[in-house]
């Protein structure tokens, strides 16, 4: 048994690992549960990519790197994928990502040792057969994905329409586990155990169910019946950035009415320029300004009625709008609807376009209109109504909502019951 304070059943202190892959949206929600475990008195080390190195230590939290990222193969400015030419996805995935698979399986193994517990996200490959083999609680942490079937609504990889509830339940089933065969020659050759089948990553470990748990808030799903038993879902994660609005950006806001923002995702030439003739123009109309923040660095708005910012978002500027546009991404989507600020929606993934139908069909929006459909109208249409009354009514009723779900310091409570129930039965 690893050493551990236990006091009628509660865990005063732990040792926890956080293995955290992928993309902002991935990453982020799990370093804030590290930093408010630190804060409730455990000891943290995160193992996530490079990528995000200079965030983890400038929050005093333990930080360990991984070969592992998902976050940018899909991007043709991914430097990996130009340099070396890689034109198609069975190259990319065995000259890339199938190598940095194996090397981070047994970095892994190495971060996971002389921990309490280990909390993981989806992304995070080989977390199962590592705890199973150390023999330590596992908790699997899915910001954007559900895991066990649910009747109402299908797996969103497979279609965002119902099926009926056999087929939604169904559809869960197909969402296989990807890098098995990674996976069994760790665990043949590493670990020294036998092989597994695919998707067998949710069996017990010490006869203990593995937890999920979905940092979602329930006010997207308070229709929704079905939800397995064995998660839970305490509501949305958010890690608070360091880093304060730029002066020249405050210069813009001061100068103008109160901007609007516009987060998007897609980096595509050829949309963007169809996004921006049809957005300045309905700035103009309806007598507004924007904030408008990329990823592409090879495109300027140039505009005077637009303040452009290429990189991520900083949340600090979401109180400072009127409103605000983005694509239905989760992260962003859940920073928006905290803000208070009415929004609208232009997605364009299938988990998008589910997300942005869950906000759309409980009132949560001013509008919503697929990528491809945009058009003048529907900017002119959301931008004066996100200046009516009713709509910052209910932008600010589900901002409330979600402030008081407090879901961070719950999942650490609720790792906290769970580790010291896992070994209190030992």
């Amino acid at each position: 048994m690893k050493e551990i304070i236990i006091y009628m059943e509660i865990v005063i202190f732990m040792r926890m690992v956080i293995l955290a892959i992928g993309n902002r949206e991935d990453v982020f929600p799990l370093i804030a549960l590290g930093l408010k475990a630190k804060k409730m008195g455990h000891k943290v080390t995160i193992c996530t990519s490079n990528n995000f190195e200079s965030i983890i230590p400038e929050l005093e939290l333990s930080f360990k790197p991984c070969s592992l990222e998902f976050s940018n193969y899909n991007d043709g400015n991914h430097n990996e994928l130009s340099n070396n030419k890689l034109n198609s996805k069975r190259k990319l995935k065995n000259e890339v990502i199938r190598p940095k698979i194996k090397a981070s399986l047994n970095e892994f193994l190495v971060v996971c040792e002389e921990n309490d517990v280990i909390i993981s996200n989806l992304k995070a490959i080989g977390a199962y057969d590592i705890a199973d083999y150390l023999k330590i609680p596992l908790i699997i942490i899915s910001a954007n994905e559900f895991i066990k079937p649910i009747k109402e609504f299908a797996n969103s990889k497979v279609t965002i329409k119902n099926l009926g509830s056999f087929l939604n339940k169904s559809s869960y089933l197909l969402s296989r586990e990807k890098y098995l065969k990674e996976i069994n020659s760790f665990r043949v050759n590493t670990l020294k155990i036998e092989k597994r089948g695919k998707n067998e990553f949710l069996k017990k470990i010490r006869n203990n169910e593995i937890p999920i748990i979905y940092s979602i808030s329930k006010y997207l799903f308070k229709d929704i019946l079905d939800f397995d038993s064995g998660a839970y879902m305490p509501g949305f994660i958010f890690l608070e950035s360091t880093d304060q609005v730029s002066s020249d950006l405050i210069k813009f806001i001061s100068k103008k009415i109160r901007p609007i923002l516009v987060i998007l995702e897609n980096s595509d030439i050829e949309f963007l320029s169809k996004f921006k003739d049809m957005f300045i123009e309905a700035l103009k109309s309806t007598n507004n300004t924007a904030i408008v923040i990329t990823q592409s660095r090879n495109f300027e708005f140039n505009s005077d009625l637009i303040y452009h910012i290429v990189g991520e978002y900083n949340e600090r500027i979401f109180p400072l709008v009127k409103g605000i546009f983005n694509q239905g991404t989760i992260g962003i989507l859940a920073d928006s609807l905290k803000s208070g600020r009415p929004i609208a929606l232009l997605p364009r993934e299938k988990k998008q376009k589910f997300y942005a139908n869950r906000c759309q069909n409980l009132n949560y929006l001013v509008d919503l209109c697929s990528e491809k459909d945009i058009s003048k109208e529907f900017f002119e249409g959301a931008m004066i109504k996100m200046s009516e009354a009713k709509y910052i009514l209910k932008a600010e009723n589900i901002e409330e909502k979600i402030e008081k779900e407090n879901a961070t310091a719950k999942i650490v409570k609720y790792i906290e019951h769970y580790v010291s129930q896992d070994f209190y039965k030992v």
